[in-house]
């Protein structure tokens, strides 16, 4: 029996809503195998890159959508929930049974699972219930007192996020120590998030809340995103992770100026038009041995002079609105710090 799944469709990321869309690439004929067994010719099946399968425990889809893996658990969490209330097990068994067996189920798939805030407190939600059961404790027991310090008078339960966050960040060092094939796209994709922040630092090491807006979400801005708060860096060696070369020590980064002074929403715009234009520092945009702004960057071109040593993916050319607040940030806050850059 044929089991092969053939996915006829190409990425293509729309930068307006932050999502990726899939096109299907059109195929000159149906594609079919030969099947040595019954001597007859079988198509393949074509499915959307949208089909979730399960594949080691996880509910996965090649476009990295985590809902069904999120709904699933929630809808196991709760399962296991009402069979904890009814069970008339040892309280003692019903705590071991919590912490060793079923958060580790529960919390097993999500660490390759994409999610955001919003849709892993059902999950955490039912977890605390799940406690307090085991504790003996009303389900409405405040939270602040299940997970806060034990020396400010709470109970010192590790919160359901914090593990998760806890095994994600372990499976991560253990790949990248381990140098597995996972790790290569580690580093793939830790470059690529580097060119989409665009600065001269390691992003990692930089503000979340100022910066974590600019690139799309994968596993390392998940991690860079629960590590900040809690004051846990992550720092690679520098012969390790690529980051921007510095040709001046005087240049600043344009995404450095854009998220200080604009909003969010603003300097996102601002690093899709950098992005277009294959610029990162503020030298990028200048004209070599003058005090001005190369007029092809200011008009949103890139000048055929100028190619970078840098192999960039192929971003869209963002829509008019985009550009026009590109012009207003060059305008304001680009040239009039042109001739410092100069000297």
């Amino acid at each position: 029996m044929w089991t092969n799944v053939i996915i006829l469709h190409e990425p293509k990321i729309n930068y307006t809503t932050k999502k990726t869309n899939y096109k299907r690439i059109c195929m000159p004929h149906e594609l079919t195998v030969h099947n040595h067994e019954t001597g007859v010719n079988q198509s393949l099946a074509s499915f959307p890159p949208t089909s979730v399968q399960r594949t080691l425990g996880v509910f996965i889809s090649p476009n990295g959508d985590g809902r069904t893996q999120i709904n699933h658990t929630i809808l196991k969490a709760k399962e296991l929930l009402g069979k904890m209330r009814k069970a008339t097990i040892p309280q003692k068994t019903k705590w071991i049974a919590v912490n060793s067996v079923i958060e580790q189920a529960l919390f097993y798939p999500l660490i390759n699972t994409h999610y955001t805030e919003s849709e892993v407190r059902p999950i955490e939600s039912v977890i605390s219930q799940l406690k307090c059961s085991a504790l003996c404790l009303n389900r409405n027991f405040p939270r602040a007192l299940s997970y806060g310090s034990t020396k400010l008078g709470g109970l010192g339960i590790p919160a359901p996020t914090h593990k998760v966050t806890k095994d994600q960040i372990n499976y991560y060092l253990w790949n990248k120590r381990q140098c597995t094939n996972l790790e290569k796209k580690f580093n793939v994709s830790i470059s690529y998030t580097q060119l989409e922040v665009g600065t001269f630092e390691q992003f990692d090491s930089i503000a979340f809340t100022q910066y974590g807006h600019l690139a799309m979400t994968i596993m390392c801005i998940q991690i860079w995103r629960e590590t900040e708060p809690k004051v846990l860096i992550l720092k690679s060696s520098s012969d390790v992770t690529w980051i921007p070369p510095l040709t001046d020590p005087t240049d600043r980064s344009l995404m450095e100026l854009a998220t200080n002074h604009f909003y969010a929403s603003e300097s996102y715009m601002i690093n899709r038009c950098r992005l277009y234009l294959q610029v990162i520092f503020i030298h990028d945009l200048l004209l070599f041995g003058r005090p001005l702004t190369h007029p092809a960057y200011t008009e949103g071109y890139r000048p055929p002079s100028r190619i970078s040593k840098i192999i960039w993916p192929c971003f869209p050319r963002p829509s008019r609105n985009y550009w026009i607040i590109w012009t207003r940030f060059v305008h304001q806050y680009i040239q009039p710090h042109v001739p410092q850059y100069n000297r």
